[in-house]
């Protein structure tokens, strides 16, 4: 899957929302790739995310905000315990922003505490991801409404180890 070209794109970055961590993740959607699914794992807070890619010719690529890139990813909708592993098929709406909490997470530091993902078709957003469970100060966050494809990339930061939640995380806008 490509990445834009050299060709200069006019950008607007808004975020990071959570800690101040400086990103470890960050992708902008090539020429005529877009985002069909997101792949959401939370528990207390918001663990992780994976945005499901299709290019023009076919070709799918999960991009997870650990950084990691992988193929098609097999649905999931479970929940054990408080562990929930969520996918938005979004087949057809266009991601126009995200929402959510921030907060500090036991000693662990600021986090994604919890997430809303909002679309051209669900104003109200998909979610909430993450039960905000033993975290403090908690501050709301919400990147600006965008008109549909107007979501390019996002970026952040992903802990790892035994810290291996969302940390941070930003939308790329295109001007």
């Amino acid at each position: 899957m490509s990445q834009p070209t050299t060709k200069a794109l006019s950008i607007d970055q808004h975020g990071p929302y959570g800690g101040s961590d400086h990103p470890t993740f960050n992708f902008i959607l090539g020429p005529g790739e877009e985002i069909t699914k997101v792949h959401v794992e939370c528990g207390y807070i918001t663990d992780a995310l994976g945005f499901e890619i299709v290019d023009q010719l076919g070709n799918v690529e999960t991009r997870w905000t650990d950084g990691t890139v992988t193929g098609k990813v097999k649905s999931k909708n479970t929940k054990v315990g408080f562990h929930e592993s969520r996918t938005i098929n979004l087949a057809g709406e266009t991601i126009t922003k995200i929402s959510g909490h921030e907060g500090d997470y036991g000693e662990q530091g600021r986090h994604v505490a919890q997430l809303r993902i909002h679309t051209d078709m669900n104003a109200g957003g998909y979610g909430p991801f993450g039960l905000m469970r033993n975290c403090t100060n908690i501050k709301a966050f919400e990147s600006p409404d965008t008109p549909p494809g107007a979501v390019i990339g996002f970026f952040g930061t992903q802990g790892t180890y035994t810290n291996a939640s969302l940390r941070n995380l930003g939308v790329t806008i295109k001007k």
